[in-house]
């Protein structure tokens, strides 16, 4: 009995690595950045109740304790389907989204075609009576391992970093079981792509990182042994990043390899300015938004600009692929829900997203606004880089 309690101790206690995931997660993650990310979605309401429990003292033992059972909850739901294994590759499936985009780059990546060849959709992981008893057992581990976070911070800091440790200790015992020599993601900055990412550390494994959308300054540095990137300008953005004084200060050593794929679009267009009084004669106007929008915002962009939906102007909203069900039923009340690249429409307004340059290669009038996210402006710099104009 006292070798167990020692062996759970020795679990307990902040390893280096997780001391490291914590601060990497922390270099994207602040307080500022997590509320603003709470204000979307379908779950905004209950976030709002918990930072308003959160500022009162006696209710973060209670908060902390709903937290680590969500964190139980997240991994059972999402287990089943979150790894594909192969004999030589285990690929996070985090999304299907991430996933797809995963299977058609390896067909353009020089080093997945030679060192680990096509990949397929292998199925997926199934959940056990032994592996729930390990999800349990991780989770007491896990909360003492966030435990400088209990009472420092706000409350959804605390969840996504119990998330992301809760996460890394199932990875690692997973690895522990499987030889392949490769792991791939698609994300390399979310709660649960760290983990993955930082398990394959401690397991040895070759972690590659395929991009998935726009980089921006804000992103974590790249810390895979190899980040396939889609040009030049995302490989800029990392190594400007990875020289960063921020990085310095976090004692994060990132990793400078990267596979540069031949994806840069045409983008040498003319761009038309576009102001709220030209908005008038366009017949057809599609809003291409970005996962952390709410129904409120693009309501309030509509007002703003006087878009209503009418027999004269057709008004498609364009989602992201992960939208809650929740939202999407409310922003049906706006506007007619397409996918972008299935809208045909005079004008493209854009808020921070990746589709802003499939759009301007394709020769489709497009604009940005930075009204419809609860992002930091010109997230991706594309404004800066004059890619885009913004509506005046």
């Amino acid at each position: 009995m006292l070798m167990r309690c020692c062996r759970l101790k020795i679990l307990i206690n902040m390893t280096v690595t997780i001391k490291n995931l914590h601060e990497y997660l922390l270099y994207f993650y602040d307080n500022k950045q997590l509320h603003q990310f709470a204000k979307t979605g379908s779950y905004n309401f209950i976030y709002n109740i918990f930072f308003s429990l959160d500022r009162l003292f006696i209710f973060r033992p209670i908060l902390i304790g709903l937290i680590s059972l969500y964190a139980i909850y997240r991994v059972g739901s999402k287990w089943a389907n979150l790894v594909k294994v192969s004999s030589e590759t285990i690929i996070l499936n985090d999304t299907c989204y991430n996933f797809n985009n995963i299977l058609n780059v390896a067909a353009e990546s020089i080093f997945i075609k030679k060192n680990i060849g096509v990949i397929r959709d292998y199925g997926g992981s199934s959940l056990s009576p032994k592996f729930i008893v390990d999800i349990l057992k991780f989770s007491i581990i896990s909360a003492f391992q966030c435990r400088k976070f209990w009472f420092k911070g706000s409350i959804f800091l605390y969840k996504t970093l119990m998330e992301s440790t809760i996460f890394y200790n199932v990875f690692v015992a997973f690895f522990e079981n499987h030889s392949s020599k490769y792991t791939i993601t698609s994300c390399d900055h979310s709660p649960i792509a760290s983990a993955f990412i930082f398990a394959s550390k401690k397991n040895s494994k070759f972690n590659i990182y395929i991009q998935h959308g726009l980089i921006s300054s804000l992103f974590p540095p790249s810390i895979s042994d190899l980040s396939i990137v889609f040009d030049d300008r995302s490989k800029k953005f990392y190594q400007r990043i990875n020289k960063s004084e921020k990085t310095l200060s976090m004692q994060i050593n990132p990793i400078e390899n990267f596979e540069v794929l031949d994806r840069a679009p045409n983008l040498q267009m003319v761009h038309r300015e576009v102001s709220p009084r030209d908005i008038e004669s366009f017949n057809s106007i599609a809003l291409v938004l970005n996962l952390h929008t709410s129904y409120q915002l693009v309501n309030n962009f509509l007002n703003k600009y006087k878009i209503t939906r009418s027999n004269r102007v057709s008004l498609i909203i364009c989602p992201h692929p992960l939208t809650s069900k929740y939202l999407l039923g409310k922003l049906s009340r706006l506007g007619q829900i397409s996918n972008y690249r299935a809208a045909d429409c005079e004008l493209y307004i854009c808020g921070n997203t990746s589709s802003i340059i499939e759009l301007i290669a394709c020769g489709k009038t497009t604009v940005y606004s930075n009204c419809l996210d609860n992002v930091l402006d010109d997230y991706y710099g594309l404004v800066e880089d004059k890619i885009v104009n913004r509506l005046q």
